[in-house]
């Protein structure tokens, strides 16, 4: 069997973050893309799917409940989880200003009332003006969400289903970013440890062994 690649394990400081979002001024679809995936940590196909209305086919805003609905209540759930994730209160302002905005526009990403099929070449635009390198691409955004959910020491299961992707899967590729990262193990090899002593045994107590 051929060897696995690697995942990617780029992702965003802060100030990148914040340097990506201030070179996507002027496209406002990319702008709202940029925070959903970033601030939920959704797949980038979920987030241009996105509606303001419930629906069966594909994800929606519950800006009532403050939830984002990763897919539609009639869609089949594949191995790619796609569960719910409840809205930070930073996002869900944004989201209620853009509601505002749309009116009745269905797309929450949206160029001119039109659904936007893709960001890649907008994304592309915006990286290279905040001078990140080519590894930053629109799935980097879901890295960069589990990269600061283990950072900030959320537990890995509360991570991992906020993310959607297993407690197994989230340690394994992302556990490193944690402050509790193998924290025990570390600490407990640098212990030093009373030497043991081995006495002789006498022929007696050899022979009655």
């Amino acid at each position: 069997m051929p060897e696995k690649h690697r995942s990617r394990e780029r992702w965003l400081t802060r100030t990148e973050a914040a340097s990506l979002l201030r070179s996507a001024r002027g496209l406002p679809h990319l702008r709202r893309f940029i925070l959903i995936a970033l601030y939920t940590g959704t797949r980038s196909g979920a987030v241009l799917r996105l509606s303001w209305l419930a629906s069966i086919s594909t994800g929606y805003i519950d800006l009532e409940r403050g939830v984002l609905h990763r897919s539609g209540s009639g869609q089949r759930q594949t191995n790619k989880r796609q569960p719910p994730v409840k809205l930070s209160d930073r996002l869900a302002a944004h989201l209620r200003r853009w509601k505002r905005m749309d009116g009745n526009i269905r797309h929450v990403i949206n160029w001119n009332g039109q659904s936007v099929q893709s960001v890649k070449k907008s994304f592309r635009t915006a990286r290279t003006a905040a001078k990140l390198d080519a590894e930053v691409i629109p799935h980097t955004l879901r890295h960069t969400c589990a990269s600061w959910l283990m950072q900030a020491g959320v537990e890995p299961w509360d991570a991992a289903g906020f993310l959607g992707m297993t407690v197994d899967m989230l340690v394994r590729t992302y556990g490193h970013h944690s402050e509790k990262f193998q924290e025990h193990a570390a600490r407990a090899v640098s212990v030093q440890r009373p030497a043991i002593t081995v006495r002789n045994r006498t022929e007696s107590e050899q022979n009655a062994g």
